[in-house]
C-alpha cells in the first residue's frame, strides 16, 4: 500500500446547530479500495463531499496527498466524482455530460482539443456507452445512467474515485453490470476508491476495508471480516442480523433479520 492520498484529523462539520460529522479521522491509502456504510443521516455524503472540497469543515483539516486542499481544479482533475444523480432541466445528453466533465482540465475559455475527446472517447467505450451519447439522460434507465455518471467520472482519467450510491435503485441485471464495472476498475491497480452503500453484501465482499459512520462520528474502521461480525452490524444499525456464507467463499450475506411473522 503507498502513501495516504486523503487524511482526515478531527473532521467537524454542521448544517446550523446540526452536527453531520463530529471529530472523524482516518486516511485513505494510495490504492486502497474502501466502502463507506452507515445508518441514513450518518454523514457520509457530506464526508464525500467535505473531501471533494465542495464543503468546508468547522473544524479539523483535510490533507489531499500531504497538502492542505488549496486548488479544487487540481484536485477536480485528480478525483472522480460519482453522486447519487443529478438532475438537469432540459434535454442534456450523454455526449454533453461527459464534454462537460472533460472541462476541468481546461483553461478557462478552451474548446475541447483531440486529445480532451480521446480520453472522452476512452471513458465511453470503457463504459459501453457508444450506442447511448445522443440519448436525454433524462430517457436512460437507473443502470444506464449510473454508467453515464461513472463515465463523467472517468473522462479526466483521475488516480481516485468517490462514489455515492453507485448501486442503488438497480434492478439484478443492472446491478451486476456496474458492479462489474467497478471490479474493472479495481483491477486495473490504479485506481483508489471510496464507495458509499447500504448494501453490506456488496459492501463486505467487493471492498477490502470498511469505514462506518453512525450519530456524525466514526464507529468503525477496519477489515470486512471484523466488520462482518453481527456484534458490529447490530451495535451499528441497532438491529438483529442474519450472516450466511455465500457458496464461492468469496464473502457472506448480510441481512436485517425481520422477527417471527
Amino acid at each position: 500500500m503507498g502513501s495516504s492520498v486523503f487524511e482526515c484529523s478531527n473532521l467537524s462539520f454542521a448544517y446550523g446547530h446540526t452536527p453531520i460529522l463530529e471529530d472523524v479521522s482516518f486516511a485513505l491509502q494510495e490504492g486502497e479500495h474502501v466502502s463507506l456504510v452507515g445508518p441514513n443521516g450518518a454523514g457520509k455524503t457530506t464526508l464525500l463531499r467535505c473531501l471533494l472540497g465542495i464543503l468546508s469543515p468547522q473544524r479539523g483539516r483535510i490533507l489531499y496527498r500531504g497538502e492542505l486542499l488549496s486548488d479544487p481544479r487540481k484536485q477536480a482533475q485528480e478525483v472522480g466524482y460519482v453522486p447519487q444523480g443529478i438532475h438537469v432541466p432540459f434535454d442534456f445528453r450523454v455526449q454533453d455530460l461527459l464534454e462537460v466533465s472533460r472541462y476541468a482540465c481546461l483553461s478557462p475559455l478552451s474548446s475541447l482539443s483531440q486529445e480532451d475527446r480521446r480520453e472522452i472517447q476512452r471513458a465511453v467505450e470503457y463504459t459501453d456507452l457508444t450506442s447511448l451519447l445522443q440519448v436525454p439522460l433524462a430517457e436512460l434507465s437507473a443502470g444506464q445512467r449510473q454508467r453515464a455518471l461513472i463515465a463523467s467520472a472517468l473522462v479526466n482519467n483521475p488516480s481516485i474515485l468517490l462514489l455515492d450510491e453507485p448501486t442503488s435503485f438497480l434492478d439484478p441485471k443492472h446491478l451486476c453490470d456496474v458492479v462489474s464495472l467497478l471490479r474493472k476498475l479495481q483491477e486495473m491497480k490504479s485506481f483508489t476508491m471510496l464507495v458509499v452503500t447500504h448494501d453490506l453484501t456488496f459492501a463486505t465482499r467487493e471492498f477490502e476495508r470498511v469505514l462506518a459512520l453512525k450519530n456524525s462520528s466514526l464507529f468503525f474502521d477496519g477489515t470486512v471480516s471484523e466488520f462482518s461480525k453481527p456484534e458490529c452490524l447490530e451495535s451499528l444499525f441497532e438491529v438483529d442480523f442474519t450472516k450466511l456464507p455465500l457458496p464461492d467463499d468469496s464473502g457472506a450475506l448480510l441481512y436485517p433479520s425481520m422477527g417471527e411473522r
